[in-house]
């Protein structure tokens, strides 16, 4: 372009510099090596000092004829080191004339597509080819931050505030965890052990395997090897189970091809936790569920019972493992339904009736349904009833007979069963 006066200047030469600071002696260490004390020029106080008279330089090695403080303003600048910066003309640099290996110290700003081993950056998808690195072999990115700080990638749509990372990836070092935010908060973390929290900041500590953590803390999936992974709430394994917070817990599992459902009543954060288990099918798809509310039950001795009245059969005893959940009370022969359902029963009397035996179940003391079953003889009879009954929580059955004569029942052949179907 046309000027006028002298040619603009287009490149600029200075030396490296080194600022030195007194300790009251006369040795001090020198940041780049020198052959004698001509290779530098050293000022004290804005004073040049003439070489090997106030002093001497060998190598790395500054001294000095006279001890300097810290209050002396003292620098040297290094003759054999001078720095040349360059302002080339507008266009006059191409990609040959570039190193391999550029180092940037600052800020570097430019307008277009940036290229790193490649020329045309813009060949690349329009919407990410701002900066595009480029090599025939794997290709990446370092970043290199302090041991006790962060490294981070942020993405803005703004210059203050929460815009500036309104996404970002962030790791830190302090404590070795990988940060995931949208919308300038974080959504996911990994901490150092493997363990995922999805909207929780603090996974739990899980003395195997690995868990991931969805929308809180208490709610996780664990792999703890090649054969079991679990799905739990309220619940962690460290060295041992043990809740989250105060509250019941329940988990899933598959175990070595079993599916096992279990649960555990209240207990306090990170106490000890003992499962009970609800179901499981096995590998060869067989249903088992023994903590299904059920009974079985059997007169303990003879009962008599009168013609023409109702009769409500009590003093039973169950077999172990007999009575699951304890909802059967032998002493007044009633089952309460500990949660609404269907519930299939069976009762049984055979009692020395001279004509006829009426069998019912009466729910909360009433007949259900008027449902009885009738058999007729002169001498032992036998009744038998099967029924489905539809039963809210805390009602309760009761089997009963009604003779047409004074009778007994026969305690090893009169039974009461009851069993929830769901």
């Amino acid at each position: 372009m046309p000027f006028i006066g002298n040619t603009p200047a287009e490149s600029y030469i200075s030396f490296a510099k080194q600022d030195i600071t007194g300790n009251g002696g006369t040795s001090y260490s020198l940041n780049h090596p020198v052959t004698n004390a001509a290779d530098i020029e050293l000022f004290v106080n804005n004073v040049q000092q003439e070489p090997t008279t106030a002093y001497t330089a060998s190598g790395s090695t500054l001294t000095l004829s006279e001890a300097i403080a810290s209050t002396d303003d003292c620098y040297c600048i290094f003759r054999g080191r001078s720095l040349q910066t360059v302002s080339p003309p507008d266009g006059s640099v191409t990609s040959a004339k570039l190193d391999t290996n550029i180092a940037i110290a600052g800020s570097l700003s430019t307008v277009g597509t940036v290229g790193i081993g490649t020329t045309t950056p813009s060949s690349y998808n329009g919407g990410a080819d701002d900066l595009v690195l480029a090599t025939t072999g794997s290709t990446g990115i370092t970043i290199a931050s302090g041991t006790s700080n962060n490294g981070s990638l942020f993405f803005a749509d703004g210059t203050s505030g929460a815009d500036q990372y309104r996404g970002y990836v962030q790791y830190e070092q302090t404590n070795n965890a990988m940060s995931f935010g949208t919308n300038s908060a974080e959504r996911m973390r990994v901490d150092s052990a493997g363990n995922v929290g999805i909207g929780v900041t603090d996974p739990s500590t899980w003395s195997l395997g690995t868990a991931l953590h969805i929308g809180n803390k208490e709610n996780n999936l664990w792999g703890e090897a090649d054969y079991a992974i679990h799905m739990s709430q309220n619940a962690y394994y460290n060295s041992g189970w043990k809740y989250s917070h105060t509250d019941e817990a329940t988990r899933y599992s598959q175990e070595d091809g079993k599916h096992i459902w279990s649960y555990a009543g209240s207990g306090s954060a990170n106490a000890a936790l003992t499962w009970s288990e609800a179901m499981r099918i096995d590998a060869s798809g067989r249903v088992t569920k023994p903590s299904q509310p059920s009974f079985t039950a059997h007169l303990t001795g003879n009962q008599t019972l009168s013609a023409y009245a109702i009769n409500t059969l009590t003093g039973w005893t169950c077999p172990s493992h007999g009575n699951v959940g304890s909802h059967f009370n032998t002493s007044n022969g009633r089952f309460t339904a500990p949660v609404t359902g269907f519930y299939l029963f069976t009762g049984a009397v055979q009692a020395n009736a001279q004509s006829s035996l009426h069998l019912a179940f009466h729910m909360n003391g009433a007949a259900y349904e008027s449902d009885s079953w009738v058999d007729h003889g002169n001498s032992t009879l036998g009744a038998e009833l099967t029924r489905i009954m539809y039963l809210v929580a805390n009602q309760y059955v009761t089997l009963v007979t009604l003779p047409t004569s004074a009778s007994n029942a026969n305690a090893n052949r009169t039974r009461f069963q009851g069993y929830l179907l769901g």
